[in-house]
C-alpha cells in the first residue's frame, strides 16, 4: 500500500536532478522515457530562473511520458536553501513512499542520505563530474553523501577512481556509461544523403564544437586556435552550439571573436534543440573541455562519424583513443590544438577511418538498452553493510 492508500501496481521512482538540462537533463529524460512503462517516476529539480533552469523541452518530453514533477532546490549549497531541501525531501519520502531514490550529482546525493530514515528507501548515487578548481569542502560534501548511498553509479573512468580514493566502497560503486540516442542523427544523415544526391560536394570546412559557454569547456582557447586554423586553411568556419552557462565568460568569448576579425567566419548558435542536423554536415569535432562526466556531445559527433580532435581529459579519455577513434591532445594551447586540426583536415582518408571507427565504437558499446539494464540492475541488487570511512560518515 503507499501512504495515499492506493494499491500499487508498479515501484516508484524518485529522481533527484539539481537542474534538468545539457547532456545531463537529456540522459535523465531518457532515461525516465525507458523506465516509464515498469516504473511509476517522480522528478524533482530546483525550477530555477534564467539560465539555469530546466530546459523547457525536456519537461515536456517527461510529461508526454506520465512523469511527474515536483520542485526541490539541491542546486544551491548554503544552509538556507540546502537544509529546507532536506527536509523537502523527508516529507517527500513519508509521503510518496518510493522504492528508489535515483539522485543525480552530489547534493541531492548528501540531501538524500540525511533525509532517509533507516535504510529505506534504496539509494542509487550518480555522479557527473566535478570540474577544476572546486574548493576541498564541495568535494568533502559530495563524498560523504555517495559513501552513505546502497550503490554509486559514474560513467567516467577516471571519477570511478577518485570516488574509490574517497572512500566509496568498490562493492558499491558501478561504471555504468549512459547510452547515446542515435535516432536523430541516423534521421539527420539519411537527410543529408538524400538533399546530397547528384549534387557536387559543398563548399567549406565546418569545425564545431557542442557545449555550455562555461571556463572548463574551452571556448575562449577554440577561438584563440581557430584564428590561427584559418590562416592555414581560409575557407575553415567554426560553429559553436550551446547556451550561456556563464555569462561573463561568453560575454568575454564574443568579445574575442570580434578582437580577432572572426564574426564572419563563426556562427554561434546558442542551444539547438536536435543538434544532429548540425553534427552531420560538420567536418571536424574539436573539443577542448578539460572535464566531462561521459562526453556525450563527443560521442554524438563520433556516432555520426564526425571526425574528433579532442582534448585529454576524464570522460573524453574512455573512448577516444589517439589515432584509432580519435585524435587526442594533452594541451589547449593555441598552436598544437590548431596544427592537430589541420593535420586531421589535410589528410581526409586517415579522418574517415577513425571517424568509421569511433561510430563503431559509439554505436556498439553505449546502447541506450545496456544502459537501462545496468541501471536496473543497480536498483535491484540487494545492499550490502556500509563501511564506515572516517569520522561524521
Amino acid at each position: 500500500m503507499a501512504a495515499t492508500g492506493r494499491v500499487r501496481t508498479r515501484r516508484r521512482i524518485l529522481h533527484v536532478i539539481p537542474v534538468l538540462w545539457s547532456g545531463a537533463g537529456e540522459a535523465l529524460t531518457r532515461l525516465c522515457e525507458l523506465q516509464a512503462s515498469r516504473y511509476e517516476i517522480t522528478v524533482a529539480t530546483s525550477g530555477l530562473e534564467g539560465s539555469l533552469r530546466d530546459w523547457p523541452a525536456y519537461r515536456r518530453r517527461l510529461r508526454a511520458a506520465g512523469v511527474r514533477h515536483i520542485g526541490v532546490n539541491t542546486f544551491a549549497r548554503t544552509p538556507e536553501a540546502f537544509w529546507p531541501a532536506v527536509e523537502e525531501l523527508r516529507t517527500t519520502l513519508r509521503r510518496w513512499a518510493p522504492d528508489i531514490v535515483h539522485t543525480h550529482a552530489g547534493v541531492p546525493a548528501t540531501a538524500v542520505a540525511l533525509a532517509r530514515d533507516g535504510s529505506s528507501p534504496r539509494h542509487v548515487a550518480h555522479m557527473y563530474s566535478w570540474g577544476q578548481g572546486r574548493p576541498g569542502w564541495m568535494n568533502d560534501m559530495d563524498l560523504a553523501g555517495f559513501r552513505h548511498a546502497d550503490r554509486v553509479v559514474c560513467s567516467a573512468r577516471s571519477y570511478q577512481d577518485l570516488l574509490l580514493k574517497g572512500g566509496v566502497s568498490p562493492a558499491r560503486l558501478a561504471y555504468i556509461p549512459w547510452g547515446v540516442t542515435c535516432e536523430r542523427i541516423d534521421a539527420a544523415l539519411a537527410r543529408r544523403r538524400h538533399a546530397a544526391a547528384g549534387r557536387p560536394e559543398p563548399e567549406g570546412i565546418h569545425l564545431g564544437f557542442v557545449g555550455r559557454v562555461e571556463p572548463r569547456k574551452g571556448q575562449l582557447d577554440l577561438i584563440a586556435a581557430f584564428d590561427l586554423i584559418r590562416r592555414r586553411v581560409p575557407r575553415a568556419h567554426l560553429h559553436l552550439v550551446g547556451p550561456d552557462a556563464d555569462p561573463v565568460y561568453a560575454e568575454r568569448c564574443r568579445a574575442e571573436i570580434a578582437r580577432r576579425t572572426l564574426r564572419a567566419h563563426v556562427t554561434w548558435h546558442g542551444h539547438v534543440p536536435d543538434v544532429a542536423r548540425l553534427l552531420v554536415e560538420w567536418t571536424l569535432f574539436v573539443s577542448l573541455s578539460s572535464d566531462e562526466g561521459q562526453g556525450l556531445a563527443v560521442q554524438e559527433a563520433m556516432a555520426a562519424q564526425v571526425p574528433v580532435v579532442a582534448l585529454a581529459a576524464p570522460g573524453i579519455e574512455d573512448f577516444v583513443t589517439d589515432g584509432r577513434t580519435g585524435r587526442l591532445m594533452h594541451d589547449r594551447r593555441a598552436r598544437g590544438v590548431a596544427a592537430a586540426a589541420v593535420d586531421a583536415l589535410g589528410d581526409r582518408a586517415q579522418a574517415a577511418r577513425l571517424a568509421r571507427a569511433g561510430a563503431r565504437l559509439i554505436r556498439s558499446r553505449y546502447s541506450w538498452a545496456r544502459c537501462d539494464t545496468a541501471i536496473d540492475r543497480q536498483y535491484r541488487q540487494r545492499p550490502r553493510r556500509r563501511v564506515r570511512t572516517g569520522e561524521g560518515d
